[in-house]
């Protein structure tokens, strides 16, 4: 059905909320969000014009009349003060309201000058919702907790149906990798130098570092590669994996500036790769998007080494922060003491929207992603899951 709303609409207090449906629209924001992005009280890549940009056309051009992109934005004296990405996905045969990256993305926000417009934005997003009756249900994973866009969803009845940790470095305020490992635990750093010893025993070992362009392409080729194989040999699946856009999201986006901020990262040890990682560098901070490795190297831990070497590489070319994503592994806490707290939360606005809710959500999916999850791995393997949200997994976060 289309969505028929005008342009504009007033909010209150002198904000005036603009909506845009289309990628094909997304340039005349431009100016705006990436003013918006530079001036945020807490800037995330997963809300940046370019990320945003090229998974909505991605997403457009796979799912076509299932997916639409919306975009509402606050102006306070025609100057931009807060900017929301979210979508109307149909899932499961009822309209929702999910982010606009959906699956895709790691951390669910907006970015805003200040948190009361951040706030009246988002309660005239989904007044506009639940009047219109654009969706019958609003569900969003990985919201920030205490980001206005989750205190106005838990403000509105929305229910917490899910938490996760994601783990967060704050490189500015150590003057180098040495005085960042000074301040760790002296027993796992003892354990992290005798695994470089063994490293260094096996053989010749490098790290190499690649910025933009052609060079990252055969990093997240190959990290795509080890990590689908991974995720076979033990059965298994996670709605991203599933989706037939997976590919195209993690590729491409050039038109939209993306290709020019991703980062790669590869350890190898006597001239074979054994361990790949990559990601985006976004207003001074590494979000680690992609991890894998090497099995028949596990003895050596080159997950846990190469952590080491992307987060020493990473400090050297000035970054502010390692956001490393879900999960929470001890292998990431190790460096921090820090985990940003992620929810997923669902608040119904239809009757439909509730019995999917109750049905579906609360007891139809967490039965089959359970008994999915109790097969043993030769028997899951033979399973195809078709449904976007049968079961799910932290597909893209590494392992040792």
């Amino acid at each position: 059905m289309p969505l028929e709303i005008t342009a504009a609409a007033d909010i209150s207090g002198g904000l005036v909320m603009h909506l845009v449906t289309s990628s094909a629209e997304f340039a005349s924001l431009k100016p705006a969000w990436l003013g918006l992005e530079a001036q945020s009280a807490d800037p995330c890549f997963f809300q940046c014009y370019a990320w945003c940009g090229h998974v909505a056309e991605v997403l457009e051009r796979t799912f076509a009349s299932d997916y639409m992109a919306i975009i509402t934005v606050a102006y306070r004296d025609d100057v931009p003060v807060a900017l929301l990405p979210l979508s109307r996905q149909k899932r499961t045969g009822i309209w929702q309201l999910r982010t606009l990256d959906d699956p895709f993305g790691q951390i669910a926000g907006m970015v805003y000058r200040n948190r009361g417009d951040a706030e009246a934005l988002v309660a005239k997003t989904l007044d506009l919702m639940r009047e219109r009756k654009l969706v019958d249900v609003v569900h969003i994973d990985r919201v920030l907790a205490g980001s206005p866009l989750e205190v106005v969803l838990r403000q509105r009845g929305a229910s917490v149906r899910g938490e996760v940790g994601s783990p967060v470095i704050d490189t500015a305020g150590f003057a180098d990798i040495s005085a960042l490992k000074s301040s760790r635990n002296k027993k796992t750093m003892k354990n992290l130098r005798n695994s470089i010893n063994r490293l260094t025993k096996a053989g010749d070992h490098a790290h190499t570092a690649a910025l933009g362009g052609k060079s990252v392409a055969p990093i997240v080729a190959a990290t795509l590669r080890r990590r689908t194989a991974w995720m076979e040999a033990r059965g298994i699946t996670a709605p991203q994996f599933r989706s037939p856009a997976h590919d195209a999201i993690l590729v491409g986006g050039e038109a939209w500036g993306l290709d020019a901020i991703r980062a790669g990262f590869e350890l190898q040890s006597n001239g074979q790769p054994i361990a790949h990682q990559w990601g985006f560098v976004h207003q001074g901070r590494y979000y680690a998007y992609m991890s894998a490795t090497d099995p028949t190297a596990a003895l050596l831990s080159p997950g846990r080494l190469h952590l080491a070497f992307v987060i020493e590489d990473a400090m050297r070319q000035g970054v502010r922060a390692v956001e490393m994503l879900t999960p929470a592994s001890d292998y990431k806490m190790v460096w921090t003491d820090t985990a940003r707290t992620l929810h997923d939360v669902v608040l119904p606005l239809s009757f439909k929207g509730r019995m999917q809710d109750l049905i579906w959500g609360r007891f139809v999916r967490p039965m089959m992603k359970g008994l999915f999850y109790a097969l043993p791995s030769g028997l899951r393997r033979r399973i195809k899951i078709s449904d976007a949200h049968a079961a799910s997994s932290d597909a893209h976060a590494g392992g040792d």
